[in-house]
């Protein structure tokens, strides 16, 4: 369903650009700048627009559709089924909530209605899209209003798209719109003039980090190893950056995806690498087994804090031994430069 999945941009793209000139809903969403990048062109530009981002896989999805261009030899390992996009409406009264159902309704009939989609998979099933395979749901809660549009082929279901309109200065779980004040989202335009709204990439390796946080603690750990793949993903990319244009300069839109690496990026990867959560990539193997899970988790966390306990006063006695003996060597070589030029 992936080449499926991919067409389907066409059409978010239709829906986001109707919400963005529809003056019904713009006039009550908040505003915010994007940094550009044309691929036909190769420039950047800034401009104001109203504030949506997609989050979570479809964002590395599209990074993995730009990066792959220049290192086809690094894969994702992720899958990823739906885009989500998110708002932040600044008046959520009852006649604007009615005024965004009855908008959203007509953006979403009109964006669908011409779809026509076909293509063939690795089973050699044919496939037949159009707009009889979709339906829009959407819910009132208590923090945001949620729209959702279903996808629906031989009796299996799954959403396809995700709008959140989010209250009280929220623009997700994890960020608010003081979040974005100064630090602009990023659109690429590629060849056939189709945006990727996207997250810089420190901030969707920070919503990486909360989820699988939130997700480690549930015990959810299939997902946590698909985070830690993209995280890797984005990591092994770096590298072969760093080793290839660092120092040469010469790819303006690399060197944007990567300004801020090791300033935002790199002690995340670290951090995400590391215990706990990389326990995940075994736990994964009896997560069905409730007790044995249980009682190894239970061993592993008084292991490890036996073994801290033991260790950290070892790490910093052979800390300090390196201090001190940095000092002295500095302190042998500033002699002997004095009674060399004495």
């Amino acid at each position: 369903m992936n080449t499926f999945i991919k067409n389907f941009n066409i059409v978010v793209n239709n829906i986001i650009k109707s919400i963005s000139n529809n003056d019904k809903i713009n006039i009550n969403l908040f505003k915010c700048e994007y940094t550009v990048y044309n691929k036909n062109n190769k420039q950047f530009f800034t401009y104001n627009n109203i504030l949506c981002f997609c989050l979570g896989g479809m964002a590395y999805e599209l990074y993995y559709d730009i990066l792959n261009k220049y290192y086809q030899n690094i894969n994702l390992i992720s899958n990823t089924e739906d885009y989500d996009f998110s708002f932040c409406l600044i008046n959520n009264s009852d006649e604007n909530k009615k005024i965004l159902i009855e908008n959203i309704n007509d953006i979403f009939n009109n964006s669908i209605r011409n779809y026509q989609f076909e293509f063939m998979d690795d089973n050699k099933r044919v496939y037949k899209i159009n707009k009889s395979n979709f339906k829009l749901d959407f819910f009132d809660k208590k923090d945001r209003m949620q729209f959702v549009l279903n996808f629906t082929y031989n009796n299996k279901k799954f959403h396809i798209l995700e709008l959140c309109f989010w209250y009280n200065g929220k623009v997700s779980d994890n960020y608010t719109i003081n979040d974005f004040i100064k630090d602009k989202l990023f659109i690429y335009t590629n060849k056939e003039n189709l945006n990727y709204y996207l997250l810089p990439l420190e901030k969707l390796i920070k919503t990486t980090y909360y989820a699988l946080l939130d997700n480690y603690e549930k015990q959810n750990y299939s997902k946590c190893n698909k985070y830690l793949f993209r995280i890797k993903y984005i990591k092994q990319v770096y590298s072969s950056y760093y080793e290839n244009y660092n120092n040469e300069n010469n790819n303006e839109l690399l060197n944007f995806i990567f300004k801020n690496y090791m300033r935002d990026i790199y002690h995340k990867y670290k951090i995400m690498f590391d215990y706990p959560f990389i326990n995940s990539l075994l736990l994964v193997d009896i997560k069905n087994d409730k007790e044995i899970l249980k009682c190894v988790i239970r061993e592993q966390r008084t292991e490890s804090h036996l073994t801290y306990i033991k260790n950290i006063q070892k790490y910093i006695s052979n800390c300090n031994n390196k201090q001190n003996k940095l000092q002295y060597d500095e302190l042998t070589e500033e002699d002997t430069e004095n009674n060399f030029f004495n």
